[in-house]
């Protein structure tokens, strides 16, 4: 199966055509090759731009996560703080929902990512026993 060429591409080779041949003969327009070009570069720009601007329901969905990552590492931090410190050895992610809370109709599947990029800012530390994964804060 052939892969599909993108509008950003086919906008670039007409560019790079119109750069170096101008105007194909037998086409007939009232615009001239620099026009063709920067219009060219107008489009070129809009679909990358359109590419990396969060949608409404992504800026939504980011903000939900980021209050929902806050929830787990507060919920992690009074868990330690309940716990001596040496007996405390994390919390599963089944642990966390049951808690309750805002995480009612949560499943480890939303969390699991939520966890990893708490784990990659340096909050929470990952211990894996055996095969659970359990989670710490760092504090």
């Amino acid at each position: 199966m052939e892969k599909k060429i993108t509008n950003k591409e086919m906008y670039t080779i007409i560019r790079a055509i119109v750069e170096t041949v101008g105007i194909p003969e037998g086409v007939e327009t009232s615009a001239t090759p620099d026009e063709i070009i920067s219009w060219t570069e107008l489009k070129i720009e809009q679909l990358s731009r359109k590419a990396t601007t969060p949608t409404k329901a992504q800026k939504e969905k980011q903000e939900a996560n980021a209050a929902l990552a806050e929830q787990v590492f507060n919920t992690l931090v009074a868990a330690r703080e309940d716990c001596e410190e040496e007996e405390f050895n994390g919390m599963t992610l089944s642990d966390i929902i049951k808690t309750g809370g805002i995480f009612d109709g949560i499943t480890t599947q939303k969390l699991s990512p939520i966890m990893k990029k708490l784990a990659a800012d340096g909050k929470v530390e990952k211990i894996v026993d055996k095969k659970k994964s359990k989670y710490r804060a760092v504090v």
